[in-house]
């Protein structure tokens, strides 16, 4: 009988498996094998499908898993998190292309400003248009009654 294999933990930033007979594990990315050790977590995957393998058999010149999980996409990571007071502040998609949206606990006044120090944009509120800015990289500043974030877009 073959060992039994499941996901235990599926994120972005860790992907985790449990088999019964602590056999070595075979993981694949995109279809490629990238390891094949009994360590039973991968961190810090990159995007893409990932799957793991119990066992490995070799049929009419293939090689094919004997029990695997299930594939599971990682996303890319396209989100901004910080502290922000007692709350936590999201800024997402980043990079944006047409709109960026921050989630905070209140209403927020916001600034962009290039790598020079100029300030490109200001306002108030969760959405930030940023369609007329060129491909490159800014800092929004974001601003509540207390605290004060900076993040590189």
């Amino acid at each position: 009988m073959y060992d039994s294999i499941r996901w235990v933990t599926q994120s972005d930033t860790l992907l985790e498996v449990t088999s019964q007979q602590k056999d070595t594990l075979y993981w694949y990315h995109n279809g490629k094998l990238i390891r094949a050790n009994k360590q039973n977590q991968l961190s810090h995957p990159d995007t893409g499908w990932y799957h793991a393998c119990t066992g490995v058999k070799q049929r009419m010149g293939q090689v094919g898993c004997i029990q695997c999980v299930e594939g599971y996409y990682v996303s890319p990571r396209m989100a901004s998190m910080h502290k922000f007071g007692q709350a936590t502040l999201r800024i997402f998609p980043n990079p944006a292309r047409d709109v960026l949206y921050i989630e905070a606990p209140e209403t927020t006044q916001w600034t962009i400003t290039n790598l020079q120090g100029t300030t490109l944009a200001t306002g108030v509120g969760n959405l930030v248009n940023v369609s007329e800015l060129s491909t490159g990289t800014y800092i929004l500043n974001v601003l509540d009654k207390q605290k004060r974030v900076f993040v590189k877009l």
